[in-house]
């Protein structure tokens, strides 16, 4: 199967990647468990109760086994929404997005069948992630980029 043949695509399918944990220093991302309960944490915001390690968001053996249950040929992979990072100093987010995008062009290498990959790309560093400075790939093979669509820090 490749995407060309899917009758079914799913472009709405976040993923979590281990090796990104701890790659934008102090914003994590990280992954802990506080008394059984599973903790995600990015910057001083901590999700608890998220099952991310053993499910679909981080194993791609549980999300095509879901995948074929729910009849589900091709998805487009992207980052979790809360790694965006764009509030973040550059230098970390240009880190973080780095070992995500070739993380996730790792993950899609293995799985092009079944999987295509967003980059993800920060406002605060997104000249030189996925295009040069005259919008020319750089090496990244991604079928999307994601940005968030807030462009003010929360308060």
């Amino acid at each position: 199967m490749s995407l060309a043949d899917a009758k079914v695509v799913d472009i709405h399918a976040h993923a979590v990647l281990q090796e990104t944990f701890g790659t934008a220093g102090a914003f994590g991302p990280e992954l802990t468990d506080e008394d059984g309960v599973p903790v995600f944490r990015i910057g001083s915001y901590k999700l608890r109760g998220v099952k991310y390690r053993g499910s679909a968001f981080m194993d791609p053996d549980v999300r095509i086994a879901a995948m074929d249950r729910a009849g589900i040929d091709w998805q487009l992979l992207s980052p979790n929404p809360l790694t965006y990072f764009h509030f973040i100093p550059p230098a970390e987010a240009r880190d973080f997005c780095r070992r995500h995008n070739d993380t996730m062009a790792e993950l899609v290498a293995m799985h092009p069948d079944r999987f295509g990959g967003a980059a993800a790309l920060p406002v605060a560093g997104a000249r030189g992630q996925g295009r040069g400075q005259n919008g020319e790939r750089t090496g990244i093979d991604h079928s999307a980029e994601n940005i968030c669509s807030q462009m003010k820090p929360a308060r």
